[in-house]
């Protein structure tokens, strides 16, 4: 899976063909009787993204595809954009939908089209927004609930386990793509012994890391199974799991051929749950509670 924006996702068949992020600044100019305006900054403004794809009836179902974005358009709500690998990039209000229909059958029917969304970076709690000031009772004062630190509101015991295990997976593939460098780094260091040697070192305290990780994340590895189908992302970790243990091993011995197929394994096997890791944080992320996952 390429990326997810609340909970549409976008596999790599229809990923963004065009993304553009802008970042302004306010200022204002204060007039003097001589010489230039003196420039003052107000501060930032929220930042602005736009990304564009392409929809193809080969590729999926071309209206279902687009009534998700319009629904997500039409609701209002704030947005979880996630990518891929799981990272939370942010909140984002949909402000525009264009839409191209590039291709329709002999009956009217939309067999592709292209489709351009413009997002707002959203500050605050999603859950819980401001009401619209029109419309905002008389005694209530809106906007003095407006603070950065709102999205860390309490969330339930459930929620924080799996948000940790999320984090120990992000930490362990943090690790593992460090060993990927490392290992190209060593052919370069044949004339560095204790480089070398310490290159070795950090491999195999990297990889020790990578196990302890990855053995203890029973939250993540239950609501895993749930989503995506028992046993799929338990598996991956355990050959994960296998393959750093070979590669540490490999390492110790010298064996580095033997370490790089391992790791480079292990790697891949990784990548079978980051789509899963991915829809999960997008559903942390909406701080909605777990109920696809209640037992």
């Amino acid at each position: 899976m390429y990326a997810m924006l609340g909970q549409i996702p976008f596999l790599m068949t229809d990923s963004f063909t065009a993304l553009t992020t802008t970042h302004n600044a306010k200022f204002v100019h204060h007039e003097v009787i001589q010489g230039k305006p003196r420039t003052q900054g107000l501060g930032l403004l929220l930042d602005k993204l736009k990304f564009s794809l392409r929809l193809h009836w080969r590729l999926g179902d071309v209206g279902q595809q687009y009534q998700a974005l319009h629904q997500a358009f039409i609701s209002q709500d704030a947005q979880a954009l996630v990518t891929g690998s799981g990272q939370m990039i942010g909140f984002y209000i949909i402000d525009k939908l264009s839409v191209t229909t590039t291709a329709q059958n002999d009956t009217g029917d939309t067999l592709a089209m292209d489709i351009d969304v413009d997002l707002t970076e959203f500050i605050g709690d999603p859950t819980a927004p401001n009401p619209t000031p029109a419309i905002a009772t008389m005694d209530s004062v809106p906007l003095l609930s407006v603070k950065d630190d709102s999205i860390n509101a309490p969330i339930d015991i459930e929620t924080a386990s799996l948000m940790a295990d999320v984090g120990a997976w992000h930490r362990s593939d943090g690790l593992l793509d460090g060993i990927g460098a490392k290992i190209a780094l060593l052919g370069e260091l044949g004339n560095d012994p204790a480089r070398y040697a310490l290159t070795l070192s950090e491999i195999v305290s990297d990889g020790t890391g990578i196990i302890k990780g990855l053995s203890n994340i029973p939250a993540l590895s239950a609501y895993a199974d749930k989503l995506d189908g028992m046993g799929k992302f338990g598996g991956a970790v355990a050959y994960t799991l296998g393959k750093v243990g070979v590669g540490i091993g490999a390492v110790q011995s010298g064996n580095l051929t033997q370490a790089k197929t391992a790791f480079t394994g292990a790697i891949g096997a990784m990548g079978v749950g980051k789509s899963t890791v991915s829809k999960l944080t997008a559903k942390i992320a909406s701080k909605k509670p777990l109920k696809l996952f209640k037992r």
